[in-house]
């Protein structure tokens, strides 16, 4: 998971790419509060969020300056 084009701009699109180490690819866990966490992006200081706090299938991911909204809260859920 990356930043579109290393970009540190609000609303810069995420998306999958194969892993080459760069900034845009690595993300820093913040803890908000319970189970909730921010995915700080390293490279640009800022947190992936849910594009216009949407809720439906195909919602478009990018990042946006850390404001601590439910569009930026992310939980960790166990799979098998």
């Amino acid at each position: 998971m990356e930043v579109g084009g290393s970009k540190k701009n609000n609303g810069a699109n995420v998306n999958i790419w194969e892993y080459d180490g760069g900034r845009a690819q690595h993300w820093e866990l913040k803890h908000i509060s319970g189970d909730y966490y921010a995915l700080i992006n390293v490279l640009s200081g800022k947190a992936l969020e849910v594009g216009g706090s949407k809720n439906s299938n195909g919602a478009n991911v990018n990042i946006w300056a850390d404001d601590g909204g439910q569009a930026q809260q992310w939980r960790r859920i166990a799979v098998n």
